[in-house]
């Protein structure tokens, strides 16, 4: 009788079990034939399984390690300028969209889709920590260059530096656990679950797993104590340094925008957002800048006419005006992107900027036949408000149809025949986004630019040497100490310091 009783058991559990993975399959298809016919999407040109299933696009992030941006790249080629990369989000390539998607003014709602949302001293201690790195061999420049944006963007923030350039080397630092959240995003992005249970990991257990991350979790822990100080102090008026976050207190905003939890928030994502970009469009303009000596010998002529005392960098506001160091900074950002990543870390699907237009329908007109006759003259797309459409910058800044010659690093065509700053390809520029979802971090990302490259070219530059790390073949690489050890990461490129 038990064993009759056990296999009935399994019998329904069995038939119970085959029940509920043909419900799953049965609705699944009903989900796939809907986005494929009944959509609102469903017209729009792409790869039907793009369109029916957010497994396209996790093969090419997740599997494929944030390649995405690269095939989005490829299916504009195969289908056009504007197309479907996912069931719920439309793509454009063609940079006369840019006003429409990303307004300046008005009441023109623009929201981010959920499917995406998951002068300082330190220039010149940065500089004398590079030249006392003289003939100690090579060493990583992203993590050199991030200890510097992380002192100086978090002591601009809180009065305080986290001590990054204090220390003997240049490790400890945050550019891998940046590197390591930017991978982790794709992932999370797909399975959101994942992100809320590692909000429940024990920093010890953390620590554990790897001993990178002892320095850089820490970094993070004191945040709220930093905050913290900043509250008590910084609304008093007893402070001595008006960090950003001070000023935010003593501003009119209203209460709720400056409650410890919305300024923990901000916190936050000055802390992640804006060090390891502003690190890596230093790395990748002080690589140009080597490579290229004719670049370097004008831009450190044109600063070292406007610096009478090299000890003594003038303020931000007079930096700016110099024309030549402004093109230096505008072509760094536009090569921020590397779809190799053996140059530069930073990953082009992070500013795949879609938004959602809440409140109206977009237009957007596809001219493509006026310059090829096999195809329609005109094509209008209405697209439907809460739809999710976005723009890839790197795709804008490598268009050769404004950016002749792409790849290559050429500050001058920042600049008019009499070579001052022209103002004709700003509209272009995508690095801080557009509209009123712009960067509001960016005149600090600017200002550590600014301090930061005019010092390098200065004291610096003519004294290093760069060299790609998978061009090289080289697996290891020399510690603070000299000595040779196993490389972490083939991602960045390595730099040192020679005598002259």
């Amino acid at each position: 009788m038990l064993f009759d009783a056990d296999v009935h058991w399994a019998a329904t559990a069995g038939r119970a079990f085959i029940s509920v993975v043909a419900c799953w399959a049965l609705y699944s298809v009903a989900v796939y034939v809907y986005r494929l016919t009944l959509h609102p999407l469903a017209g729009y040109p792409g790869p039907k399984f793009a369109a029916a299933s957010y497994l396209y696009e996790f093969w090419y992030d997740v599997v494929l390690d944030a390649r995405y941006t690269e095939e989005i790249a490829k299916l504009h080629e195969r289908y056009g300028p504007l197309i479907r990369i996912n069931p719920h989000e439309l793509h454009c390539s063609d940079p006369r969209f840019i006003d429409v998607l990303y307004p300046v003014a008005g009441n023109r709602i623009r929201n981010k889709t959920k499917h995406q949302m998951s002068g300082f001293g330190g220039s010149r201690q940065m500089c004398d920590k590079l030249l006392a790195q003289c003939g100690r061999g090579w060493f990583d420049a992203g993590g050199a260059f991030n200890c510097f944006t992380t002192d100086a963007i978090v002591e601009y923030c809180y009065g305080e530096s986290p001590g990054f350039l204090d220390q003997e080397g240049w490790e400890p630092n945050c550019k891998n656990v940046f590197e390591a959240l930017e991978t982790r995003s794709h992932f999370t992005r797909h399975l959101p679950w994942v992100r809320r249970m590692l909000y429940w990991v024990p920093l010890s257990i953390m620590r554990t797993i790897s001993s990178t991350y002892d320095a850089p979790l820490r970094y993070h822990v004191q945040m709220p104590g930093r905050l913290k100080r900043v509250i008590a102090v910084g609304g008093t008026g007893e402070a001595t340094l008006r960090p950003v976050f001070a000023e935010l207190l003593k501003s009119d905003l209203p209460p709720q925008e400056k409650t410890p939890k919305r300024l923990a928030y901000d916190s936050n994502g000055a802390a992640l957002a804006g060090p390891q970009s502003t690190a890596t469009t230093i790395s990748n303009i002080v690589y140009h800048l080597v490579k290229q000596p004719d670049i370097a010998k004008r831009l450190q002529e044109e600063v070292m006419a406007n610096v009478p005392d090299p000890a003594e960098l003038p303020s931000w506001p007079t930096l700016e005006k110099l024309p030549y160091l402004s093109a230096v900074i505008l072509e760094g950002f536009r090569l921020i992107y590397d779809f190799s990543q053996e140059r530069l870390s930073y990953e082009p699907s992070q500013e795949r900027l879609a938004r959602v237009a809440v409140d109206e329908d977009l237009q957007y007109e596809d001219h493509r036949g006026m310059e090829n006759s096999s195809l329609p003259a005109k094509t209008v797309y209405t697209i439907p408000r809460g739809t999710a459409v976005g723009m890839s910058a790197c795709l804008v800044h490598l268009d050769e149809s404004i950016f002749p010659e792409p790849n290559e690093f050429r500050p001058e065509r920042w600049l008019d025949d009499a070579g001052q700053r022209h103002s004709r390809l700003d509209r272009y520029l995508l690095i801080f986004s557009k509209g009123s979802r712009f960067c509001v971090g960016f005149q600090l990302a600017y200002c550590v630019l600014y301090v930061g490259v005019a010092e390098l070219a200065l004291r610096v530059l003519p004294r290093l040497e760069v060299r790609d790390r998978r061009r090289h073949g080289d697996d290891q690489v020399y510690n603070d100490h000299g000595e040779k050890e196993p490389r972490k990461t083939t991602k960045g490129y390595d730099m040192r310091v020679v005598d002259v």
